[in-house]
Formats: C-alpha cells, structure tokens, sequence
C-alpha cells in the first residue's frame, strides 16, 4: 500500500469554477502535489502538459493520461478529437 501523501500544500480559492462532464463546478482550493511525470498531449485544437495520472475521457469514460496513444479520440465540448502526438 502507497502511504505517500499526494498533496504537500494547499491553499483555500473562490469565485472560480471549471467545466465538468456535468456542467460548471465550483474550484474549493488548490494543492502541491508529490511530483509526477510529466506529459505533453497535442492535439489539432489544444497542447496539455500534464501528470502522468491527470484524467482525462475517452468514449464517456475517466482514462489516466499514461494509458493515452497517438490516434487515440479524446471527448471534448466539440466532439471527438485526435491526438497527435502524446510524450512523456
């Protein structure tokens, strides 16, 4: 069993909300986090630099960005979108 904290900090944040598979959400706070690897995910309309366990969905489910490959569709707003390149 991982007894590892994932937060270090956090820090209390308000009139910020972001937009989820069910509409827009209010943020509480945010945190430090351990250190992860880093990924950068390219797409024709986006580039993400995330951590390797950063959720984003693939056909209406949660997939960690570490299981993503190039020609894989991710759901976006606007429809399915390709990745082009994913690198860690």
């Amino acid at each position: 069993m991982n007894t590892k904290k994932k937060f270090l900090e956090s820090k209390k944040i308000n009139d910020y909300e972001v937009l989820t598979p069910t509409g827009w959400v209010n943020i509480d706070a945010i945190h430090k986090t351990i250190a992860y690897d880093v990924y950068h995910l390219v797409t024709s309309k986006f580039e993400l630099f995330c951590a390797d366990k950063h959720i984003v969905f693939k056909d209406g489910k949660e997939e960690y960005v570490i299981n993503l490959s190039k020609g894989d569709f991710l759901d976006s707003i606007n429809g399915p979108i390709e990745i082009l390149s994913i690198e860690n």
